[in-house]
């Protein structure tokens, strides 16, 4: 019996590119454009497992799920890297983004009281406070990678698999026995092939 070819392999490979492209500093802002690497992601899974089964066409639903376990396996990379990295330099990048907006505020007294509030909350802020925070970002990330990669799944499957219907049988139905007799051949006489315990054909019955 023939079985589907397994979902790990083109999960993991897919989720761990998402994963990594959506850890990466800067390269992770492509996500802002409809969660690109998120799609990206699910769509090469997808092929991935179209490629991997050449018997079985691969369905709609089956794109969806190896989709959503890549967004699985991106969301714990991006758990093991994006996090640090964001705890690592999410805070610099906010100061100089403060900064640089309370450059902008110029003379404005009000404007620049509440940047430098902000700067000098960011500065004080207890390591406890931004792991939290960034664990509750990465979740409700996590929720929305794995619904996104399942779609990525179900558009690669739609761009990438070209047949359709159900998976062709292992083997091709026998032809019909006995074999037709050759052309020419002369018609056999009535009651041919005889019956009997010695007859060709096992027939039963008395000579």
């Amino acid at each position: 019996m023939l079985e589907k070819p397994s979902k790990t392999v083109p999960a993991l490979i897919g989720g761990i590119i998402l994963g990594l492209l959506s850890s990466i500093p800067l390269v992770q802002f492509g996500n802002c454009a409809c969660c690109l690497w998120v799609l990206l992601g699910g769509a090469i899974a997808a092929k991935m497992l179209i490629n991997r089964s050449p018997v079985y066409p691969v369905q709609s639903g089956d794109g969806a799920v190896v989709g959503l376990l890549a967004g699985v396996v991106g969301s714990i990379v991006n758990l093991v890297i994006g996090v640090p990295m964001q705890l690592l330099f999410g805070q610099a990048f906010m100061m100089s983004f403060l900064e640089r907006m309370r450059n902008l505020a110029g003379q404005d007294p009000n404007a620049t009281a509440q940047i430098d509030q902000a700067i000098r909350m960011y500065q004080n802020r207890p390591f406890a406070e931004a792991l939290g925070q960034a664990l509750v970002y990465w979740l409700i990330g996590a929720i929305i990678t794995m619904g996104f990669a399942a779609l990525g799944g179900l558009l690669g499957v739609a761009f990438f698999e070209k047949r359709k219907g159900g998976p062709p049988q292992a083997y091709p139905p026998p032809p019909g026995y006995p074999p037709p007799p050759p052309s020419g051949y002369p018609t056999p006489p009535p009651g041919y092939p005889p019956a009997g315990p010695g007859a060709p054909y096992g027939g039963g019955g008395n000579p």
